[in-house]
């Protein structure tokens, strides 16, 4: 049997913000987003042949969040106007649902729009009309992983 997966992404405190697109029941009072897909990274750079056995500790880099989003794009407009300002989200969550059942919820804090990036294209299946899609670029401060504990991030370009 193949699960259902969706992902939503909402802003619990600025909820306003969000033009809240889903029909899903469960997220629509939420105001969310639903979004294709998304990924996050952490990268750790190893020292091999360091005196030390700690020679990675501290050292993780932790990637922009990016997310994926095809089709309904209202949330775009609301995604620029932050990104032009310069202004930041509180905080955002990203929950992922697979048959109605909520397996991973994402928590960021501190949420800069760093990129967006719009695309369309054609396919076979769709001719007539052209799908757009947009990806976009988030930096946070911090990030919470299920229940596990904050995580604070420390970026190249941040102290």
């Amino acid at each position: 049997m193949n699960a259902r997966v969706k992902n939503f992404i909402y802003a619990p405190t600025e909820s306003a913000d969000f033009p809240g697109s889903t029909q899903d029941a469960t997220y629509k009072p939420k105001k969310a987003e639903e979004v294709l897909s998304f990924s996050f990274a952490v990268q750790n750079d190893i020292t091999i042949g360091t005196p030390t056995s700690a020679s990675s500790a501290g050292k993780a880099r932790f990637e922009s969040v990016q997310l994926q989003f095809v089709g309904d794009l209202s949330v775009l407009p609301m995604l620029i106007s932050k990104s032009t300002l310069g202004t930041s989200y509180n905080d955002l969550v990203i929950e992922g649902v697979a048959n109605g059942t909520l397996f991973m919820k994402l928590e960021l804090k501190l949420c800069f729009i760093e990129s967006i990036q719009l695309a369309s294209w054609r396919r076979r299946a769709c001719l007539s009309s052209g799908m757009r899609m947009v990806r976009v670029f988030i930096a946070c401060g911090g990030v919470k992983v299920s229940d596990g504990k904050w995580m604070d991030f420390r970026r190249d370009d941040r102290t």
